[in-house]
């Protein structure tokens, strides 16, 4: 008879094959029919018109962290497929709360996916797109988790979701150069009912999902205003911007991380905000600079993006790669 241990090894190694016969017979389903969630395809045409970024509020820094466990790091040339969950619980749980029971409960370094949609539409950034966080199993390091607010085993996500998330999802695909077949449900990966028996079934959200997602990338949608948003900031034309680029650094020290991109493309570089705000791009270096100062630039017309990282060591590896292949911004194109 096997020993305790054995017995355990066993059960591992059935609970195991279990999840990859529920892998197999859906990949099965979808060969057969020719619909619902399929293999990434990373092809998209080469005159597809661009999508823009998204309002994204960007709250990495503002979350609760585990003090010594860390996620790794990827180039972002690693992400193969965005993966759509729900958090599976009221739309009032905050961010905040969800990355505290992870860290506090489940001894994670710190909250699973990437993005999270609210019901008003608001976009939250939680992990930087360079973080391999926990939300799709072995597909961690080739994915990226985008969560719908809400429990959508009996509802679905409000108009706003949609209509936000999915272009949010469209801005990744293009900005990642991936098609919307890597677009897919947490259940076509793995052994589990998210992101809700709505996606597939009922009120089959995920087909209003993929409709919003393709009218940005066929270039037929425009970008609107939350509505919440009821007094929107005007920002000043490029023209009134005295400097092209300016990379923010949080501190001094933190030139060392940038040295090769700032020889490849020569921005002007400091650690004085005010100073940024006269730039038509930031580039936001870590975690240092806060939330608040980001916003600002925001709303005094600059086209601000963060490159972040667990570590100081994961920053350079992505700036250097940017430098590498000529990659000024991650977000802007064309530029």
């Amino acid at each position: 008879a096997p020993t305790p241990s054995e017995s355990e090894t066993i059960a591992d190694l059935k609970e195991r094959i279990a999840e990859l016969e529920f892998q197999l017979a859906v990949a099965r389903k979808q060969l057969a029919n020719g619909s619902g969630d399929s293999a990434p395809v990373t092809s998209p045409a080469p005159t597809a018109p661009a999508v823009p970024p998204p309002a994204i509020e960007n709250i990495v820094a503002q979350l609760p962290h585990h003090p010594t466990v860390q996620y790794p790091t990827r180039t972002v040339s690693e992400i193969k497929m965005v993966v759509v969950h729900h958090t599976g619980v009221s739309p009032t749980i905050t961010a905040r709360e969800i990355a505290e029971f992870r860290v506090q409960k489940n001894n994670w370094a710190g909250i699973g996916f990437h993005f999270l949609v609210l019901p008003d539409g608001t976009i939250q950034q939680t992990n930087e797109l360079t973080t391999v966080s926990r939300h799709a199993g072995d597909q961690n390091r080739e994915s990226v988790g985008v969560s719908f607010a809400g429990n959508f085993n009996t509802g679905s996500p409000t108009a706003q979701q949609i209509a936000q998330g999915g272009h949010l999802i469209a801005w990744l695909l293009r900005t990642l150069n991936l098609s919307i077949g890597a677009m897919v449900g947490h259940k076509a990966i793995a052994s589990t009912p998210c992101p809700g028996t709505q996606w597939d079934s009922g009120s089959r959200w995920q087909n209003s999902l993929r409709q919003a997602v393709n009218r940005w990338l066929s270039g037929s949608a425009q970008p609107t205003v939350p509505a919440t948003d009821t007094t929107p900031v005007q920002p000043p034309p490029s023209s009134a911007k005295t400097i092209f680029h300016y990379l923010l650094l949080g501190s001094a020290t933190d030139q060392s991380l940038a040295t090769n991109y700032i020889a490849k493309f020569q921005p002007t570089v400091g650690t004085d905000a005010g100073q940024a705000q006269q730039a038509r791009y930031v580039t936001i270096v870590g975690s240092t600079v806060s939330a608040a100062t980001e916003q600002k630039l925001r709303a005094a017309g600059c086209n601000v993006e963060r490159v972040a990282g667990n570590s100081p060591l994961a920053i350079r590896a992505l700036l250097d790669n940017m430098a590498r292949t000529g990659r000024r911004f991650l977000t802007f194109q064309g530029v």
